[in-house]
């Protein structure tokens, strides 16, 4: 896909929606997770802030999903939870 395509693909309604449940579910499992793990406290802390306000951060990170070029319109559910769960690092790392 060309990086215009991705970007439409990026605002596109039921890719948010799906983005929206697949961080959802990730961040509830980091909520879960030892605080052992590589960077939790920023993990946690970013996962917080999701689940406050996941309209807020569903289109953001649908914005870094769309970068992963195994995705497409017809990916599956675990294809993107996959990919969230990889870019979740990125994001908590990226709070202020």
């Amino acid at each position: 896909m060309s990086y215009l395509t991705r970007a439409q693909f990026a605002s596109d309604a039921n890719l948010i929606l799906k983005v929206k449940q697949a961080m959802l579910t990730t961040a509830l499992a980091v909520q879960a997770e030892a605080a052992s793990v590589t960077n939790h406290d920023n993990r946690a802390q970013f996962a917080l802030i999701a689940l406050r306000s996941p309209d807020t951060f569903a289109p953001i990170m649908a914005q870094g999903v769309v970068t992963d070029t195994s995705l497409s319109g017809t990916s599956t559910d675990a294809e993107l939870q996959a990919v969230i769960d990889r870019l979740w690092n990125s994001y908590s790392n990226a709070m202020p």
